[in-house]
């Protein structure tokens, strides 16, 4: 799922000639914003025709400053009904506006002046997990099947007190049975089915609802009951056969523990929910439960209960009937088939994702997918609709297919069991034999892939064409001659006949398998524990940072407490940000995991706590909690600056010089030197604005001048072995060019995932939202490729690791936004904190790098570069240097994205490489 997140007065920091001062900004920004909501709706209708993905779009909330000024509140809030009217007309977009985030995961103090002002992160972590809570809410829709049934317990459920008892007039329907019944008429108007099931008088219970009119749910919000003393688990069973629906389908909710666990024992498949004991906790149980929520809601799911109720109607004229003849004959069924029409897309998804029983192929759709398949010349679609003497059953068949040299190939045959065993089947296969006909084609090729639940659907390709089923990968095959496909017709049985499901569950070629995945047993049990244990933010937060802790893994040290009270700080540092549960005094900081982006927070904290600023090369000298602390213990210390940095100074061969990339710190290199071996130096040249004294507009020629009187207080004459990663690279080729005029010779150039200036060149065509959508499905495969690497308990640790860096990167993003609004806000205090110095320090780099124009070199380079890049590039192997270097330099890929080339480990693979030119 690709997320958006909007926050209206972010737009009003566009224009920097303007103050960031809402009172007087109020009106010189309403035309950009609503500018910009009209450009984002456009935006997403062209995304979703190039992408299945969904997109979520969160409103996010205004800061208090923004509340206390009224009018511009009342008019985001109109910006946000506009985003919303525009959305809704989009498939596979879906909103979730301001009020329905803090409405679920309300959050006391939500904004966060500090962060804001720092690195415009306008929120609390608190808040930022209550929003990542929402989001894995939808997620969790757009990849589930949803419930269609609440079979609801009355007496002490639904009212308050026992009927058979107290009477209609002496139930109580509290503040708290109002909001559940109210929540479950609202889930009515969502589609759901709702009945009872109730240990009870049949009598007193629809007293109850005929003498109480005023409650909320009705007699007719109810599509069917089993009020009688059986066990529950029976009942709902009956209800499931009835309503022709799978047992999976149901949510049973109850105030009883005992039914509860009856239920669960007997049916796990059947999620059950025990309400909590304190009745004023209900609602709030209820709006947890992640099953009850939905995405979008069609005419169909409206329709639902109207549907079933005709349904009734027609189980009383089966039993009326004679024979299935007679009662065939006098239904007067209607079945339309068709090209479908554009209103009709939604539903065809929807059947796709919902229909289990009677699927062939059980191939989900996307709406956006279905519309690519409307729009497109290869695969066609039909629809069924279908209708009776009692009611319209609606848009419930579906076939997908295409025409392959001389045959129909059925991709996607699926219809509601609503319908099953009427013979609307046996007519959709008809129309393909007719369509096979009227293009003279030889045979209509059905497959068929088995699931837990379509065994009906095999059932009946068996019955209509035994004779023509053949192995096909994991399931069949069934290769139907046109003409026998065109003569396909339905033929009722002549027994006695009792009703429409019962014939279905007696012939055994319908059957359902009552088989269930593995983990059905956990879901009742996780979805009560999300609704009871983690229906608020803060209880979130709090788990996931129990859980994204990791023990200390076995070092080369045993594990030695601190001592002091500066030791036991640096030790609570590296632990909230390593993610390590115990952290000694002498474990080295790399051998514990610590990252490049890790060291940037970490310093920044210890800046804010010590107020004093360290470099982050200090990490080379002193990677344990016991030297970063004696370092931190002298008195006014201040750290001498080198641009020169020893990574591994050791070593018998010639060193090897590194240099800084754009955020220009060098601590990435530390596993590729660890890698080269002890025999080979190591150095590195780091970004002398990190220091923080500035030097604006500097060239890449002026840095290399200044880098090489560094590299020469090592090694004043060559041959050189110099190298880098991305900027990195440049400033290594800049260098040796300039040894080079000087007569000093080159023995390598290192480039490691190093772009030329001007490098890459976009594909034809390709637009600035074709490059936005790229790079979001980028960032997607990524993640998904390294979350896939993790087991099952590192994954915690892992999403908790990605939310802080993605706040990191985020803060970094935004700050650019706001460069003149951080320039005129800050004081001295926060002019030179660590995160303002490397946002100054990435800004100059790029500036340098965009002027930068490279010259031709004629020495030895060698290309290391990621096998993966961007789908948006014309791509070219050496990336942008071939018409700089010799055209037989060697070029080693190596297998992972480019974002991981220096990361383990895939930074293995190319030290070992690396190290047959490392003499």
């Amino acid at each position: 799922m690709n997320v958006i997140l909007v926050r209206f007065e972010d737009w009003l920091l566009g224009n920097q000639n303007t103050e960031y001062n809402l009172a007087t900004k109020e009106d010189l920004g309403r035309e950009r914003i609503k500018e910009n909501v009209a450009n984002l709706v456009l935006a997403l209708k062209s995304a979703v025709k190039h992408s299945s993905t969904p997109y979520l779009v969160v409103v996010c909330p205004e800061s208090p400053a923004v509340v206390t000024t009224g009018t511009l509140q009342a008019y985001f809030k109109q910006m946000e009904y506009m985003m919303l009217s525009g959305l809704e007309e989009i498939e596979n977009v879906y909103l979730v506006r301001s009020s329905e985030l803090m409405g679920t995961y309300p959050v006391s103090t939500y904004y966060d002046p500090d962060s804001n002002r720092l690195g415009h992160v306008p929120y609390t972590q608190t808040f930022y997990t209550g929003l990542g809570s929402m989001v894995a809410r939808k997620l969790y829709s757009t990849i589930s099947t949803p419930y269609k049934v609440v079979v609801l317990d009355c007496d002490q459920t639904i009212w308050k007190g026992v009927c058979g008892e107290d009477g209609p007039y002496g139930i109580e329907i509290d503040t708290s049975r109002q909001k559940l019944q109210e929540f479950m008429v609202e889930q009515h108007a969502a589609g759901m089915l709702l009945c009872l099931c109730s240990k009870n008088s049949q009598k007193d219970v629809m007293e109850v609802f005929a003498q109480r009119p005023e409650i909320p749910l009705s007699r007719d919000h109810l599509v069917s009951w089993r009020i009688n003393w059986k066990p529950k688990s029976e009942n709902i069973k009956s209800l499931a056969d009835e309503l022709q629906l799978g047992l999976d389908s149901f949510i049973f909710v109850d105030d009883n523990p005992v039914e509860c666990a009856e239920v669960q024992s007997t049916y796990p498949q059947v999620l059950t929910l025990l309400l909590p004991r304190e009745p004023e906790k209900i609602h709030q149980f209820l709006k947890h439960v992640w099953a009850f929520d939905h995405l979008k809601i069609t005419e169909e799911d409206k329709q639902r209960t109207a549907m079933y109720s005709e349904n009734r109607e027609r189980e009383r004229y089966f039993q009326d009937s004679l024979s299935l003849e007679s009662f065939m004959a006098g239904l007067e069924l209607k079945i339309e088939i068709s090209r479908p029409k554009l209103s009709q897309l939604t539903r065809m998804s929807q059947l796709t994702q919902r229909t289990n029983q009677f699927n062939f192929t059980t191939i989900r759709y996307s709406e956006t997918e279905i519309k690519k398949i409307y729009q497109g010349d290869t695969a066609e679609s039909i629809v069924v609709e279908v209708s009776d003497r009692f009611g319209d059953y609606g848009l419930v068949g579906v076939i997908i297919f295409e025409t392959c040299g001389r045959h129909i190939r059925v991709d996607t045959f699926l219809l509601s069991c609503r319908v099953l065993g009427k013979g609307v089947e046996h007519r959709m296969l008809n129309r393909l034999g007719e369509i096979a006909h009227e293009r003279a084609l030889d045979y209509v090729e059905v497959h068929y892939t088995p699931t837990e639940r379509n065994q009906p659907a095999l059932n009946f390709l068996e019955e209509i064409g035994s004779s023509y089923k053949q192995p096909y990968e994991e399931g069949f095959q069934f290769r139907l001659p046109t003409e026998y496909a065109k003569s396909i017709t339905y033929t009722p049985n002549s027994k006695k006949y009792t009703s429409d499901n019962q014939s279905i569950k007696k012939d055994t070629k319908y059957q359902v398998s009552e088989k269930q995945p593995s983990d059905i047993q956990t879901r009742s049990k996780q979805m009560n524990n999300i609704a009871i244990n983690l229906h608020s933010a803060e209880q979130i937060q709090k788990i996931i940072d129990i859980r994204s802790q990791k023990q200390r893994e076995a070092l080369q040290v045993d594990y030695v407490a601190p001592t002091d009270q500066i030791e036991r700080t640096i030790a609570n540092i590296w632990q909230e940000f390593l993610g390590v549960k115990q952290v000694g005094i002498y474990d080295n900081y790399f051998d514990l995991g610590g990252t490049s982006l890790d060291t940037v927070r970490i310093f920044a904290k210890l800046e804010q706590v010590f107020d004093q600023k360290l470099p982050l090369s200090t990490l080379f000298e002193a990677p344990t909690i016991d030297q970063l602390a004696y370092i931190l213990r002298k008195e006014k210390h201040s750290t001498p600056w080198n641009v020169l940095v020893e990574i591994h100074p050791g070593g018998s061969k010639l060193p090897f010089f590194l240099m800084h990339a754009h955020g220009g710190n060098v601590l990435g290199y530390y596993d590729l030197s660890h890698h080269l071996g002890e025999h080979q130096p190591v150095y590195a040249l780091q970004d002398q604005n990190l220091s923080g004294s500035i030097v604006e507009n500097r060239t890449i020629e002026e840095m290399a001048t200044q880098y090489i009187q560094e590299i020469k207080r090592v090694q004043p004459k060559g041959p050189y072995y110099l190298g880098g990663y991305c900027f990195g690279g440049v400033m290594a080729m800049e260098i040796a060019q300039q040894l080079k005029a000087d007569g000093q010779a080159i023995a390598l150039v290192v480039m490691i995932q190093a772009p030329a200036p001007g490098y890459p060149k976009s594909l034809p065509g390709i637009t600035s939202l074709h490059h936005l959508i790229f790079q979001l499905d980028d960032r997607i495969i990524l993640e998904k490729e390294r979350f896939a690497k993790f087991s099952s308990k590192d994954k915690m640790s892992y999403i908790s690791e990605s939310v802080k860096r993605g706040k990191v990167i985020v803060q970094s993003r935004l700050r650019k936004l706001s460069k003149l609004l951080l320039t005129r806000i800050h004081k001295s205090n926060h002019k030179h904190s660590m995160t303002h110095i490397l946002e100054v320090v990435a800004r100059e780099n790029d500036k340098a790098f965009n002027k930068y124009c490279p010259k031709q070199y004629n020495g030895q380079v060698v290309f290391f570069t990621a096998r993966k890049q961007s789908r948006r590039i014309a791509y070219e192997p050496s990336l942008g240097w071939r018409e700089f270097t010799d055209c037989d330099s060697p070029i080693h890929e190596i297998p992972c994205n480019r974002q991981d080339i220096l990361a383990e480990p895939h930074i293995r693979i190319l030290a070992e490489q690396l190290k047959i030119y490392l003499r």
